[in-house]
């Protein structure tokens, strides 16, 4: 008994020791700046808020902040990816059985490829299975353009691309049991949309890497016969990729600002062999050879490491440079950075998607020349991140164009045609509208049904005077569960400012059943309605 005691003791104790190291570890080490498991910059202590409104920020930074900095952080990494790979578990997919759920995809000659879907699905984007609707490219088409029309009306430039997969790049050494499914990839139809419809700003770099596979030997000083633009043990290009992808970037931004930036690509001498533990690596357990390639380990002009320019959030400066940059981005672009920080005489990174607002807030500071969005490949069909507010412009542009379905008879509305509650509406014939007068902060109007199409887009359009700063709601109806409408789960608000407006309502949920509530305001009062329209959105003339 006693002994069942003590040992009951130890293992007690053993445990609370254990969960203690991490917080105990925390207060004895310095904090890192970098993670070399991880090939990232770490988030540092935040200063303290001060004020109220900063407390919610301040707590996802210190969140954060302490996940990166707990105690022995790196050990548990280390000694989880060893762990993996000495029970052989290493994810691998060396034949066609597994290529389902295995995360690592075993090729030819050494080369090895990320096979996660839960990260993009990059095998099924080179088999061509992940493509848009019909639906949704136009969706993506008319964000991008819409994107592009909002900042042009602010007088800025934007430039798009995507890293592409190693998959396209280096399909040839896929394993053969990989084999495409069509002719069009998603990046296939995005670029043919984006080509044919609007003016936007796309760079396709697969076609000028696919060229220039053959200049990466040159990169290589004693490995020739591995010469590659991507790293074999690892998922992005290497800097003899990026230096050939951001010249042709840096091509395209010189036409729109001519004699403002000059391409250039870095002498030879500027890189060196760099060798380091791919994602691939780790993903297989950490016991497999390094990945190297060719490195450009710093700007010319801002004195950083290769290592620096892994932070998420930072700004360069060089003093040569005429133009101010924003550039939005994943894991693809630290390669390109010592290049865009010698063009630019202010580059912003920001690792994350474009978002309009964080936009707004930049050109507050420093109005910013262009804007430059990169995404990798294998997120494709891929959607900008899109605040609808900012488009209205774009939405008036063309509104026009597309096709009316339907439009609010305002004379019957207030002949009571259609079911309302906490609403009073009177038609006033000599100023064609229709006098809102709302009893309550929930007033409702059923619309009549809809005809509405599945993967069809919607933009509906109401002109009305508000008395009061207050929003519309539109609640919808989805296909196959229209019993549930309304429903809080498909609805969507609109502010309204008080006076004159003129809203745009993008109804862009694909399956639309036809059903609509307009929820006019959230305030009693007085509102007055001139027109309520919806048009069906479809393929036109978007420059």
């Amino acid at each position: 008994m006693q002994k069942h005691k003590y040992f009951s003791l130890i293992i007690v104790s053993t445990f609370l020791i254990a969960i203690s190291l991490p917080l105990i570890g925390s207060f004895m080490q310095d904090d890192r700046g970098l993670s070399y498991q991880e090939k990232r910059k770490l988030q540092q202590l935040p200063q303290l808020p001060h004020q109220l409104e900063e407390l919610d920020e301040y707590i996802t930074a210190f969140e954060k902040y302490f996940n990166d900095q707990f105690g022995f952080r790196d050990f548990f990494l280390s000694s989880y990816s060893h762990i993996k790979g000495l029970i052989g578990d290493r994810d691998i997919s060396r034949n066609a059985e597994n290529v389902g759920t295995a995360n690592v995809l075993e090729g030819k000659d050494g080369w090895f490829f990320l096979n996660r879907k839960w990260d993009g699905d990059p095998v099924a984007d080179y088999r061509n299975l992940d493509l848009y609707s019909e639906g949704k490219l136009l969706l993506a088409t008319l964000l991008f353009a819409a994107r592009t029309h909002w900042l042009k009306s602010q007088g800025v430039e934007y430039v798009f691309f995507f890293a592409p997969n190693k998959h396209t790049i280096y399909s040839e050494y896929l394993p053969d049991y990989i084999r495409k499914e069509g002719d069009i990839s998603a990046l296939d139809q995005l670029d043919d949309a984006l080509r044919r419809h609007t003016d936007v700003n796309f760079v396709d770099l697969r076609p000028t890497l696919l060229q220039s596979k053959d200049e990466a030997v040159k990169y290589w000083k004693d490995s020739k016969e591995e010469a590659a633009l991507y790293y074999k043990m690892d998922s992005h290009w290497n800097s003899g990729g990026a230096d050939i992808a951001q010249f042709a970037i840096a091509e395209r931004i010189s036409h729109l600002f001519p004699g403002r930036i000059i391409p250039a690509k870095r002498p030879l001498e500027d890189f060196i062999i760099r060798r380091f533990v791919g994602d691939i690596t780790l993903i297989m357990g950490g016991n497999e050879k390094e990945a190297y390639g060719p490195a450009l380990m710093q700007g010319t002009c801002t004195p950083l490491s290769f290592m620096d320019y892994l932070q998420r959030h930072h700004v360069t400066e060089c003093p040569r440079g005429q133009l101010d940059a924003i550039v939005f981005n994943d894991s693809f672009l630290p390669p390109l950075k010592p290049y865009f920080s010698d063009y630019f005489r202010r580059t912003v990174y920001r690792w994350e998607q474009m978002q309009e607002a964080v936009v707004a807030r930049e050109m507050q500071v420093r109005k910013p020349d262009i804007v430059i969005e990169q995404r990798a490949e294998r997120f494709l069909p891929f959607y900008p991140r899109a605040d609808y507010a900012f488009y209205e412009g774009f939405w008036e542009k063309h509104w026009s164009k597309w096709k009316l379905v339907f439009a609010l008879d305002l004379e019957k509305a207030a002949e009571g045609a259609y079911r309302n509650s906490n609403l009073e509406m009177q038609f006033r014939k000599e100023r064609g509208d229709l006098l809102l007068k709302a009893t309550s902060d929930d007033p409702m109007l059923y619309l009549p049904k809809m005809e509405m199409q599945p993967d069809t887009l919607y933009l509906g359009r109401a002109v009305l005077e508000s008395e009061h700063d207050t929003e519309l709601q539109i609640f919808y109806s989805v296909a196959g569960a229209e019993e549930q409408f309304p429903s809080d789960e498909s609805h969507i608000s609109f502010s309204l400012q008080k006076g004159m407006n003129v809203l745009y309502m993008p109804l862009f949920s694909m399956n639309m059943a036809g059903r609509i509530r307009i929820d006019p305001a959230r305030k009693p009062g007085k509102y007055e309605l001139q027109e309520l329209q919806v048009r069906e959105l479809g393929w036109v003339d978007l420059r």
